[in-house]
C-alpha cells in the first residue's frame, strides 16, 4: 500500500510540475488512455483530449462528470471502470478535493494508478488548480482509501 501511494504520489507531483494551467478559455485538456497501444513504438499511454467547455469554478462539477463517463473520441478509452461516480468534490485554497465512489475489487492497483494520473493531470489544467487530492469510498463498504 506504501508503494501504491508513493507512486501515486510521484507521478501526481511529475504531471504538476509539467503542465499547470495551461488551457485557453473555453477548452478544457482531458487526458485519456490510448485505445490501441503499441509496445514497441515511443507512442504515449496517456494523451490529451481537447473539449470545448469553460474552465471556471461554477464548470467543474459538469468538467468531472464529464470525465468521468469517457472520451468522445473513439481513438480514445476511459481509464475508470464504467461504474464510477463522483461523490463530491471541493475546492479550498486552489487545491481540489474529489470523492469517487466504485467497487475497489474491479479496479487493479495499477489500473488505479493510472487511472488516478489521468484524472490529477486533466484537473491541474484547470484555472486555479494547482493540486488534486482523489478519495475513494467502495460502493460494496465504509472503507475510505
Amino acid at each position: 500500500m506504501k508503494r501504491f501511494v508513493c507512486i501515486l504520489l510521484s507521478i501526481s507531483l511529475l504531471f504538476c510540475v509539467t503542465g499547470c494551467s495551461d488551457n485557453t478559455e473555453g477548452t478544457v485538456t482531458l487526458y485519456y488512455l490510448r485505445k490501441e497501444i503499441d509496445y514497441n513504438s515511443s507512442t504515449p499511454l496517456i494523451v490529451a483530449f481537447s473539449q470545448q467547455t469553460s474552465s471556471i469554478p461554477q464548470q467543474y462539477e459538469q468538467i468531472i462528470k464529464q470525465y468521468l463517463r469517457g472520451p468522445t473520441s473513439s481513438d480514445l478509452i476511459s481509464p475508470f471502470p464504467d461504474e464510477i461516480q463522483l461523490k463530491a468534490f471541493e475546492i479550498s485554497s486552489n487545491q481540489l478535493s474529489v470523492t469517487l465512489s466504485y467497487h475497489k475489487e474491479s479496479f487493479s492497483d495499477s489500473r488505479r494508478t493510472i487511472a488516478f494520473a489521468c484524472l490529477t493531470k486533466t484537473l491541474v489544467t484547470l484555472t486555479g488548480i494547482n493540486a488534486v487530492e482523489i478519495i475513494v469510498e467502495d460502493i460494496d463498504s465504509d472503507d475510505q482509501e
